[in-house]
């Protein structure tokens, strides 16, 4: 009995991680952002406002080795119509289109929404879309719930862990965790009620600081007892730079970053599950 007991500690303590979205979202809330796999040609990023609403969508392709899109323009308009239906845009104002040698845009701003069609050079020299970007300004703005019941489950999350600092989880087809990346937020500012940063008062380095929460956010997210069994790791330390890199029996974790200044702050998980070693389909 006692030997049963012990095993089924370490068994919980090697799942304890968060490794579903809904574990995710109980530490850090909901995510605001999320990428969809639309298709296998086609995926969706939707960018969320406090209120749930996507305020910012990417709809895009991967382009062939040989340079041209895996979609078609017409595919990808059929997501657009999903995600924005023309009678939901309101009136139209004038097209623009602009070009600069191999890429250009054909945008156009409506009463509720701006679109942008990106293209690019095909090998022929013509022109083919890859990226579709719209902005929504009005009330007809989908939901996160709307795009989940329309596409799935998204295979990529960003939450904030912080202020001013990002955690982007990707997943695997099985809905766990395949891998994670820390950064430091693009405009952290923007998140703060003011421009007083919450390590001020500690008189610390800004990006030393940001240095110690990826290690935090690591230690919240993969706690040490679910990483496996500890293997290589190697450490290189500057006056300000650092690189790191740790080898486990379930992931293998990675940071870097300049603790000086502003941004360049990362961490990375890989998970070795087999799982995770396959696209997504």
């Amino acid at each position: 009995m006692r030997i049963l007991l012990v095993c089924s500690f370490l068994l919980a303590s090697v799942f304890a991680a968060p490794q579903t979205s809904t574990e995710f979202r109980s530490l850090y809330g909901s995510p605001d952002r999320e990428r969809f796999v639309v298709s296998p040609n086609i995926n969706l990023t939707a960018e969320y406002g406090s209120d749930g609403r996507a305020y910012h969508a990417v709809i895009e392709t991967p382009m062939e080795p040989g340079g041209s899109p895996l979609a078609s323009s017409d595919q990808l308009a059929r997501v657009l119509d999903e995600v924005v239906p023309p009678n939901t845009r309101g009136a139209s104002g004038p097209a623009q289109v602009t070009h600069s040698g191999c890429k250009g845009t054909e945008s156009t701003s409506y009463e509720n929404v701006a679109i942008i069609w990106i293209t690019y050079c095909d090998p022929d020299g013509g022109l083919d879309v890859q990226d579709v970007d719209v902005t929504f300004k009005g009330p007809s703005r989908p939901t996160s719930t709307e795009l989940h019941a329309r596409y799935g489950q998204p295979e990529s999350e960003r939450f904030q862990a912080r202020p001013g600092m990002a955690l982007t989880v990707d997943y695997g087809s099985d809905g766990l965790a395949c891998g994670m990346l820390i950064t430091s937020r693009e405009n952290p500012s923007f998140e703060m009620d003011n421009l007083k940063l919450p390590f001020d008062s500690a008189g610390l380095d800004p990006g030393r600081a940001y240095l110690e929460m990826v290690h935090e956010i690591l230690n919240e997210a993969l706690p040490e007892s679910t990483r496996g069994k500890a293997g290589a790791a190697m450490t290189t330390q500057g006056s300000c730079g650092l690189i790191a890199s740790a080898e486990y029996g379930n992931v293998s974790i990675s940071s870097a970053g300049d603790a000086c200044v502003w941004g360049g702050v990362r961490g990375h998980v890989a998970f070795k599950r087999a799982v995770c070693l396959l696209p997504r389909k």
